[in-house]
């Protein structure tokens, strides 16, 4: 393969990457916001609960096992169905032991609907253990074209029977089936699309020895989950079914927001501090204030306008009975702040080599939550919530610091990301605020919203390019915009 088919190839994937990314955010984020209106906050806690042992499967165990064809210099076929029946082993034992193991765990929640919850999330433990090899091995062949169709039947034929059964009054069964429908649909496609099946028998050779390397993926996958699942799991544990709802809905509305901005900006910093490193501290600065300031410039206003108008949202899209998560949004809206300046500063120390300072301090702001939720709990989900907040900005100054030094900057480049759109946000909170407290009496929840977004996008951005232009050393994202514009059109 030339260079230039390289290129294309790579152009491609990335396209259909994104793709699949943005479909499977946008249709489950419509698909949730069809089933709220028919469900409570309860039924969303209880799959909540159950979803945590596959995400918690996934990413410790299935990730592991499928990382060494994920890396392997030149995979083959051998390599792909020693994953697949690895994976699928694992899953169905996983499976049979999420199905034995259900009524005990709804005893121990003191939820008696939990049971049949997980003895049918191990139907999807399964699916999603077979299909992992699958996934890896069109990864590998940059064929994310038909990782994305997939994802997009997949979750729209799921949420259309959750949609039906949640009509009829199913309740929970209803997510659960969503769930389920989705995963066997998921793996039917894979196999269909592909056109490739597994050899059940290896053909002998030696086997490649990849326990250390699994061993080291699962212990990453285990720190991954407790820093990205550990806050659902502790108010599960602590406060129940009905809050867990709650608490999930406030983070699936914040967390779309990094989802679509955060996660794709890490994406670029990877690159970015990669290139940067080679060239010197400056060259590194420079791309670190610039992939900062970019996430900050989108994500701060949303995430601050999304808190200050989460009352006549949830009042006119999702329902009354959803109304006490509005003040969650605010507060987790403050934690993916948080998370986006983190994984910002994880990934610079990658990029330098200090592999271990993430670790620790993704262990070390679990371990401050833990407490603090605990402490907290008395004083329900809102308490908790802003225990993780706690946490967060606990943890901050020590890794700020570890990635000032081969910024060469201390806090300098941070607060160039930030002065900008952080002023600028406060002014736009300024002019929303008095909107969304005092507008419902004169007009609709829906009128609110539309109103309090359009004031709140003026302000935002008369203010930053104000301040942009009277700040000496702050990052303009305007500018940044501008000049990559200069540069397509060459």
């Amino acid at each position: 393969m030339s260079a230039g088919q390289r290129r294309a190839g790579f152009g491609s994937g990335a396209m259909w990457a994104m793709l699949d990314n943005l479909a499977q955010q946008a249709l489950s984020f419509a698909i949730f916001i069809v089933l709220a209106r028919f469900l409570l906050p309860e039924h969303f806690g209880l799959l909540a609960i159950a979803h945590l042992v596959l995400g918690a499967l996934r990413q410790i165990v299935f990730d592991a096992i499928a990382m060494p064809a994920l890396r392997a210099p030149a995979p083959d076929d051998a390599l792909y169905s020693r994953t697949f029946r690895h994976c699928a082993a694992v899953g169905i034992l996983c499976g049979g032991l999420v199905a034995a193991g259900a009524g005990p765990v709804a005893a121990l929640y003191g939820q008696p609907e939990l049971e049949s919850v997980l003895r049918w999330m191990s139907v999807a433990v399964v699916c999603v253990g077979c299909a992992r090899a699958y996934e890896a091995r069109l990864a590998r062949q940059m064929a994310f074209r038909v990782l994305a169709v997939r994802s997009i039947v997949s979750v729209s034929i799921g949420g259309l029977v959750g949609i039906l059964l949640a009509l009829r009054g199913h309740g929970v069964m209803a997510l659960v089936a969503q769930q389920v429908v989705g995963a066997v649909l998921a793996l039917a496609l894979l196999v269909g699309q592909s056109r490739w099946w597994p050899r059940l028998r290896d053909k002998g050779g030696a086997r490649p020895r990849n326990r250390r390397e699994i061993a080291q993926v699962g212990f990453t996958g285990v720190t991954g989950f407790l820093t990205t699942h550990g806050d659902i799991l502790l108010v599960s544990i602590l406060l129940g079914s009905h809050a867990t709802g709650l608490y999930n809905f406030a983070k699936r509305i914040t967390s779309a927001v990094y989802l679509v901005v955060g996660s794709s900006m890490i994406k670029v910093a990877m690159t970015a501090f990669a290139d940067a490193v080679r060239e010197g501290p400056a060259a590194l600065r420079a791309a670190y204030v610039r992939v900062l300031g970019v996430t900050l410039f989108v994500m701060l206003p949303v995430l601050a306008g999304l808190g200050a108008l989460a009352s006549p949202l949830i009042a006119a899209v999702f329902g009354p009975v959803w109304a006490p998560a509005a003040p969650l949004v605010a507060v987790l809206g403050v934690l993916h702040v948080m998370l986006a300046i983190h994984q910002t500063n994880d990934y610079l120390l990658f990029a330098v080599g200090r592999r271990r300072v993430p670790v620790l301090r993704g262990l070390a702001q679990v371990a401050a939550a833990g407490l603090f939720a605990w402490f907290a709990a008395g004083q329900g989900v809102l308490g908790v919530s802003f225990a993780f907040v706690a946490a967060s900005v606990l943890v901050w100054p020590w890794t700020q610091r570890a990635a000032g030094r081969p910024l060469e900057s201390g806090v300098r480049a941070l607060a160039g990301a930030l002065k900008t759109p952080v002023l600028a946000t406060a002014a736009m909170l300024g002019a929303v605020l008095p909107l969304a407290y005092y507008g419902a009496a004169a007009i609709s929840p829906a009128g609110v919203v539309a109103a309090g977004a359009v004031a709140g996008a003026l302000c935002y951005f008369l203010v930053y390019l104000l301040v942009a232009r009277l700040s000496r050393g702050s990052y303009n994202a305007f500018g940044e915009l501008q000049r990559l514009r200069r540069a397509a059109g060459r």
